[in-house]
């Protein structure tokens, strides 16, 4: 018997290759640059990803607080870019999967990288379940994600396995029962599925 009924799967960094920041290092004026540990704890991008503010407003705060010279257009059109590709073999990969397990997306996201992943990508036609935090409310790490994908889902902890590139999320997903492997992308996950006989 599958000891998994679920895969769950984060986006970025996992099965979507990132760029090296969400936005050109070169824009920062005041400061080095933004790491993306920092990035990842920024209030403004956790409000913007929890659908709290829509792009225009997310540009604005952001080009306020870090001094940015440039338009809200261009750093939207800037953060646009930063998901670069689905990784190769990843449909490949979820296309199998799909036989025999229930595949989820669980990512951080928002109303500006949602149509990319959606029309250009089309990566979302590959799971049958997309938990994506701006239409939830609520963002990684926060254990109430997690939560709300186990109700939905109906199912136990013991019964998900989920990949994450990032510790704090893979930290709060075992914390309620499930079964969290950081991943750092499409290699690695495959690497991980093999050894648990999944692939």
């Amino acid at each position: 018997m599958k000891k998994y009924k679920h895969l769950v799967f984060d986006l970025g960094g996992v099965l979507i290759e990132l760029g090296k920041m969400p936005v050109a290092e070169a824009l920062f004026q005041s400061r080095n640059s933004l790491t993306l540990k920092e990035w990842f704890s920024l209030p403004v991008a956790h409000e913007f990803e929890r659908g709290n503010l829509n792009a225009e407003q997310f540009a604005k705060s952001f080009i306020d607080d870090f001094n940015l010279k440039i338009s809200k257009t261009e750093f939207i059109d800037l953060f646009k870019k930063w998901p670069k590709r689905v990784f190769p073999g990843a449909k490949e990969m979820l296309k199998y999967l799909g036989q025999d397990y229930t595949l989820s997306v669980l990512s951080n996201c928002n109303e500006i990288h949602c149509p990319l992943l959606k029309y250009e990508f089309k990566i979302l036609n590959y799971f049958k379940n997309s938990f994506l935090s701006h239409l939830i409310g609520k963002t990684k790490p926060d254990v109430a994600i997690f939560y709300h994908v186990l109700r939905e889902l109906k199912t136990a902890p013991s019964d998900i396995l989920f990949l994450d590139d990032n510790q704090e999320n893979i930290d709060s997903a075992n914390s309620i029962g499930m079964t969290a492997i950081q991943v750092n992308g499409i290699d690695e996950v495959k690497k991980q599925l093999t050894a648990l006989s999944i692939l």
